[in-house]
């Protein structure tokens, strides 16, 4: 009850009970988030597969169809609230943003939206034991478990050590307005196999992914290069500059195999 009691009073006023924070599930120890991502890792390598082994694939239709729904729902509530904050509001300039102090009074709405981000990374990882269920393997890439892993331990750590909102906040929306579309494709390829195939917009998305990094590159690069007197981490920011570069070699790599590779042996094959 003291859980429950210390995070409705932390979100419902932050400026008078700053000291609620500590019974935010965020708070505490990085062993369980460690011990999560292992156990992830775990099925989706080893007792995933074994379990598989001799199963026909299960089909989840139903169980595809709610769960894109749910993540098309969230990721756009996260999104509407990142927008209001940040481009409605301006409550932080955009090439500077740094944590709402606890008196502002839209610091509940950053609070919200920043700690509905972190359950939402470790709900995406769902993505991956579908693709184990059904027997997609080709699916589960290193980029794929990787990107998982990397969003659910930094999304924690940031939380822990730099609280919510902040320079990340802009990344974090534009991750989500991301989210809304490719989960959009899941749930129309999921609703209709048969149109999965003859949906052109699905190489798009991960143009849109590539887009996203080159921003979140430039954006993280800013209070490094340009307003250096920001007070923001600037480790936080080179480490998300690496972060970018990595991804968008990556999802870059990824897109020239799947689109420009794959068509040029097709008009090969013609």
């Amino acid at each position: 009850m003291d859980v429950l009691k210390g995070t409705y009073d932390l979100i419902t006023s932050p400026s008078t009970t700053p000291e609620g924070y500590k019974y935010l599930p965020y708070h505490g120890a990085l062993l369980p988030v460690i011990l999560l991502e292992i156990a992830y890792m775990t099925f989706v390598f080893r007792i995933g597969p074994w379990f598989m082994k001799n199963r026909e694939p299960y089909k989840l239709t139903s169980v595809l169809r709610y769960y894109n729904i749910i993540q098309i729902v969230f990721n756009a509530f996260m999104a509407a609230m990142a927008i209001y904050l940040f481009i409605y509001k301006k409550v932080v300039p955009i090439g500077c943003m740094t944590v709402l102090p606890w008196e502002h009074p839209l610091k509940s709405v950053e609070m919200l939206a920043g700690y509905s981000y972190v359950i939402n990374k470790f709900l995406d990882l769902f993505d991956t034991i579908f693709f184990v269920l059904r027997k997609s393997y080709k699916q589960v890439t290193f980029l794929h478990v990787y990107h998982h892993i990397m969003m659910t331990s930094v999304s924690y750590v940031y939380m822990k050590i730099i609280g919510s909102g902040g320079h990340a906040a802009i990344l974090g929306m534009m991750n989500a307005i991301v989210h809304v579309i490719m989960y959009g494709y899941y749930f129309v390829s999921a609703t209709s196999p048969n149109m999965k195939n003859s949906l052109w917009w699905k190489k798009y998305i991960t143009q849109i992914q590539i887009v996203q990094f080159v921003l979140a590159l430039i954006h993280n690069s800013w209070p490094l290069v340009v307003q250096t007197d920001c007070a923001v981490s600037k480790t936080f920011c080179v480490f998300s500059v690496i972060q970018a570069v990595l991804m968008i070699y990556l999802f870059g790599s990824f897109y020239k195999k799947s689109y420009l590779d794959a068509k040029k042996k097709t008009e090969k094959r013609k």
